[in-house]
């Protein structure tokens, strides 16, 4: 496995990706709703009514003797009132009129009643000052919560690399500690044999041992720092299992210095990184927020109309028990000061919204800085320890080898090979350092430009 296939089996099964996932998929279904508000409001009623029965009332002509007999209250006598001068009553309640023998009219309420009744209403002040703006600040917020998402594939992936990284120092850690392993034993061996010549001390085999023991301790905690970061790494890629993995990357390739300087690295990134754009983007939509709020002070004016088929309908007077038709069309304009003062209340709220992600995107800016400058000079030291540490091991490496060979010969004591062969460990340790000291801050210079 590369560094590169971990990064990427990372993003794709990390938990905070698929949560940034949903809350974009959220944040896309919001705008779809918002949308639906530009289209006009359909309204379909179908109704019926059963109300109780009354009694009927008879009218002998004239209606002035009506009145005089049956001592009708004030409201039914402005009821009669209008009877007499209009055949069109939309606000009298469904009556049948019957005529009986004698020229008496009877008034008769209708029991069953029966309603279709279609609404249409379209605010359209209330479309461009309101609606539209909401719908581009969804749309932008949408945008905004994608960009996240690029964020944290961006951010696993660097996590990864790190545990990647660490668990390959780990493992060449390992690998230096069994060889210094090797090499204390190997001159336990030789101790050993020359003390039974009588050439040295008995001290100086215990004090081989005493390396070699050293050495295994050294060993077993390398073993466990192996073990820990390679369940660190299973848990980034979410893979089951404890078996070693194989690095396939070289370490000891030869990385290219950095393409650009700190100045122009710093302007990519400012470029390039997604939470500068989802910022940015956030920012609009919030602007468009307040747009949307504003436009909901302003009085709204709305068109519509209505269709109705109705039994009885108030429209058509006199004949009950039939299905009649009727429409009507309206324009309103409305005002209410309560609206006014909500939406001056949430202007404010979204301005200091507004003024919040403005200034998180000047703190991310400045931190940006000092990220790419930390990624930057980490690279170059990297590349200039590099020579260094392996300039050093061939020296080390050297030393040793006359070390050991002037101890064999009697020309040196054990102290100096002891010595020697900590510098040789410690120099193969430098080495491993800066070759994964190298590629980490590789992989931060990509994350702070987005080079990836």
């Amino acid at each position: 496995m590369s560094s590169q296939d971990a990064a990427q089996q990372a993003a794709r099964t990390a938990p905070s990706v698929a949560k940034v996932d949903a809350a974009a998929r959220r944040a896309e279904a919001a705008a779809s709703s918002a949308m639906v508000a530009v289209y006009p409001r359909l309204e379909l009623e179908a109704r019926y009514t059963r109300v109780s029965s009354v009694p009927s009332l008879s009218l002998a002509p004239p209606a002035e003797a009506v009145r005089n007999q049956l001592k009708l209250d004030t409201r039914l006598e402005e009821r009669l009132s209008r009877l007499e001068t209009s055949t069109m009553q939309p606000d009298l309640p469904p009556l049948d009129l019957e005529t009986v023998p004698g020229g008496t009219t009877a008034l008769r309420f209708q029991e069953n009643q029966g309603q279709f009744q279609a609404r249409l209403t379209y605010p359209v002040s209330a479309v461009f000052f309101t609606v539209l703006p909401r719908h581009e600040a969804a749309l932008k917020m949408a945008e905004s919560q994608k960009l996240q998402r690029r964020v944290e594939e961006q951010n696993v992936g660097l996590r990864t690399r790190e545990a990647y990284y660490i668990y390959a120092r780990a493992r060449a850690a390992l690998m230096v500690v069994k060889a210094t392993l090797a090499q204390a034993e190997a001159h336990r061996k030789d101790s050993e044999a020359l003390v039974s010549a009588g050439s040295i001390a008995r001290v100086e085999l215990m004090r081989a041992e005493a390396q070699v023991s050293a050495a295994k301790v050294a060993q077993a905690r390398a073993e466990n720092a192996v073990a820990t970061a390679r369940s660190a790494l299973y848990t980034l890629v979410h893979v089951q299992g404890s078996d070693d993995i194989t690095i396939s990357e070289d370490l000891e390739a030869e990385l290219p210095p950095p393409a650009a300087d700190e100045n122009a690295l710093l302007a990519k990134a400012l470029e390039r990184r997604s939470e500068i754009k989802a910022l940015r983007t956030l920012s609009e939509a919030q602007e468009r927020s307040v747009d949307s709020y504003q436009g909901q002070a302003l009085p709204v004016l709305s068109i519509g109309g209505t269709a109705e088929y109705a039994n009885p309908n108030q429209r058509w007077f006199g004949r009950a028990g039939e299905w009649h038709p009727s429409w009507a069309a309206f324009a309103a304009l409305v005002w209410s000061p309560n609206d006014t003062a909500t939406a001056s209340t949430q202007v404010d709220q979204a301005r200091a919204e507004l003024a919040q992600t403005q200034a998180d995107l000047q703190q991310l800016e400045d931190a940006l800085r000092i990220e790419v400058s930390q990624a930057y000079n980490g690279y170059a030291t990297a590349h200039a320890a590099l020579e260094a540490a392996r300039s050093g091991i061939a020296a080390s490496e050297e030393s040793y080898r006359v070390r050991r060979e002037q101890f064999r010969a009697g020309a040196a004591i054990a102290v100096d090979v002891v010595d020697a062969e900590a510098q040789l460990r410690q120099g193969r340790l430098d080495l491993v350092n800066t070759l994964i000291d190298m590629r980490i801050a590789k992989a931060r210079l990509d994350r702070a430009v987005e080079a990836n």
